[in-house]
């Protein structure tokens, strides 16, 4: 364990020594597939075979840079929107003295564009076709004034379709109007091309008001739904994410709750249905007051006695943010079928406060300070790459 930190604070010192003689540059803009930019989004770049690392934040229209960084070869993962999945780009080469220039994508199934709009009547069920372009849908966000939490689902088909994920809860974030949900990675599994449903109503059953697309029929792959009824004019003010088709989460758990735990160690075994692991994060916050969190992410066989596969990757974010390493693919191997480890530890050696949720992750659980916690799971996301069979 101390080998793993001292080598996290020889990388730090490496990138402050580094960084007055390197020149390369790593720009870009991170997009959905409408092509708006995704603000105040941190991005995280990870040196191939060390601990070098970098953060960075995008502007209002999407838009970064790691400006006076190490050559090397890097890969790059963001964090997670709401009820999205997080982007992630494979390798970039990087020379001194060069600029690369980076598209990262956040996908979702369905969005609209332009805009939207109160569609000023109240409707106890709301509903949306969209054709699926993933393996399994994962999240939704839906835009309302609701007195009441929402309950979201996804139907095959249409509104009066087969029901193919239970109900979940949406409570307001924080503008107190986005109402966002996520399924596990693999629990609502669709098929590309073909169509499906998103489903709202109220907690307690009484009537409520959506949002509409601004641009009267925008999506031209499906029809907003009032009480089973299509109304051809407008879509639904929503986002529907589906899980990638090439590096799909091979763990997905998320919860608004503040429930967590103190640790010097934290880390949460999974079971690897890919090839290689790409990208890992979860929330942290510090025991002492600090600006930045420096924490080192290692994955080991097994569990917490296990040998470590490839190299450590470093995150540093602020406090209470979500952190996030990113691999080139082959740098940690996995066989598909073999449970591992994700650990999560502080550079500064001090405890850290760690997310967790309560949701049923069946293929592992959180291991707090080398103890085993069944029936609980870290908050946080892993990508793998799953080749295109």
């Amino acid at each position: 364990m101390r080998s793993a930190r001292l080598t996290a604070f020889l990388a730090l010192m490496l990138v402050a020594a580094g960084a007055a003689h390197a020149a390369g540059r790593i720009v870009g803009r991170v997009r959905n597939q409408l092509n708006d930019g995704y603000g105040g989004l941190r991005v995280f770049a990870n040196r191939e075979g060390d601990a070098v690392h970098y953060t960075t934040v995008t502007g209002d229209d999407g838009a970064f840079a790691f400006e006076a960084i190490l050559a090397g070869g890097y890969s790059l993962a963001t964090e997670r929107p709401p009820g999205a999945m997080p982007g992630y780009v494979a390798l970039v080469e990087l020379a001194e003295d060069t600029v690369e220039h980076v598209e990262m994508r956040i996908d979702s199934a369905y969005a609209i564009p332009e805009g939207d709009q109160p569609w000023g009547r109240t409707m106890r069920k709301v509903a949306q076709t969209f054709i699926a372009n993933g393996r399994s849908i994962v999240g939704a966000s839906l835009r309302a004034d609701s007195p009441s939490p929402l309950r979201l689902r996804i139907r095959a088909g249409g509104p009066s379709g087969q029901v193919i994920s239970p109900f979940l809860k949406a409570e307001p974030g924080e503008s107190g109007q986005w109402y966002s949900v996520t399924w596990r990675p693999g629990a609502v599994p669709t098929v590309p091309g073909k169509p499906y449903c998103l489903e709202a109503q109220a907690v307690d059953g009484q009537p409520w008001s959506c949002y509409v697309s601004v641009r009267g029929d925008a999506y031209r792959n499906g029809n907003i739904f009032f009480e089973d009824f299509a109304h051809l004019d407008h879509d639904l003010s929503a986002t529907v994410f589906c899980d990638s088709a090439q590096h799909p989460a091979a763990y997905l758990q998320w919860s608004p709750r503040e429930q967590g735990v103190w640790a010097e160690e934290i880390g949460q075994t999974f079971l690897a249905t890919g090839d290689c692991l790409l990208a890992a994060a979860c929330v942290a916050r510090a025991e002492q007051p600090v600006e930045s969190l420096v924490l080192i992410y290692a994955v080991l066989e097994d569990g917490p006695q296990g040998r470590q596969v490839g190299p450590s990757k470093i995150s540093q974010a602020a406090p209470g943010a979500e952190h996030a390493v990113a691999w080139l693919p082959g740098e940690v191997t996995l066989d598909p079928g073999r449970r591992y480890y994700l650990r999560v530890t502080s550079a500064a050696q001090g405890r850290i406060f760690c997310h967790l949720t309560d949701n049923d992750y069946r293929f592992g659980h959180v291991v707090i300070d080398g103890k085993s916690e069944w029936g609980r799971d870290l908050a946080g996301w892993m990508l793998q790459w799953h080749p295109r069979k």
